[in-house]
């Protein structure tokens, strides 16, 4: 059951309306209904539950922490509705929680280049290019289907600002579009990338900001990554 399906299934539409499941928690967490089950199938019987969401400034550092304890604090509620009326619950227990609560695309670093939404879908030309991408997240609209594979540039995760801070991670890179790159593809494409420009910056001795580009390229193809389609 994907993001947002809980309030679609009848055990919790039947629930909320008799009061038996609150679509609140706390100061912050609203719209409960919105929970996603994956089951993870690398380890038979364990679910996934993504859910507690909430929506808030993120840069209030106190409103954040008082979101991240009733966040926690709602992991039993959550659990008891599910053991008490989802069929095959009745015996789970809680084996672990995120260690931190996620952000989604809720930031973004003014980097030195603001990657465009038709540079990544033509698949222009980056000079600076560390990674091919041809996954779009289809929940971030109004993307269609790849032209052509998109070329990431290294410059729109090298603060603009800060000259040895580099953003590793694909939901928050300069871009034009919001999450234009969060897909899974995208984020190990660029993490990748992020990566090793930190750990040539580091070789070279200079800040990430400085870093040669051709190195970094060149380390990536000793990794095996495409920088072109052949």
């Amino acid at each position: 059951m994907p993001h947002f399906g809980g309030g679609r299934i009848r055990v919790v539409k039947e629930a909320l309306e008799a009061g038996k499941y609150n679509d609140s928690f706390g100061k912050h967490y609203k719209n409960l209904d919105c929970f996603g089950l994956f089951s993870c199938s690398a380890n038979r019987g364990t679910v996934l539950i993504n859910s507690n969401r909430y929506t808030g400034g993120v840069y209030d550092i106190l409103a954040e922490s008082e979101r991240e304890e009733e966040g926690r604090l709602l992991i039993k509620p959550q659990l008891e509705f599910l053991k008490k009326y989802f069929p095959g619950f009745e015996n789970a227990y809680l084996l672990e929680s995120a260690t931190e609560i996620g952000h989604r695309i809720s930031r973004k670093a003014t980097c030195k280049r603001l990657f465009g939404k038709d540079e990544f879908q033509n698949g222009d030309y980056m000079k600076d290019n560390i990674g091919l991408v041809t996954e779009v997240d289809r929940r971030t609209k109004p993307f269609g289907l790849m032209r052509k594979p998109g070329q990431l540039p290294l410059s729109m995760i090298i603060s603009d600002d800060a000259p040895n801070v580099i953003v590793g991670s694909a939901k928050n890179p300069y871009c034009e579009g919001r999450g234009m790159i969060r897909g899974q593809a995208g984020c190990l494409v660029m993490g990748r990338g992020a990566g090793v420009a930190a750990a040539v910056a580091a070789l070279e001795g200079v800040d990430v900001a400085d870093v040669d580009v051709k190195n970094v390229q060149e380390a990536l193809r000793k990794q095996d990554v495409k920088l072109e389609m052949s």
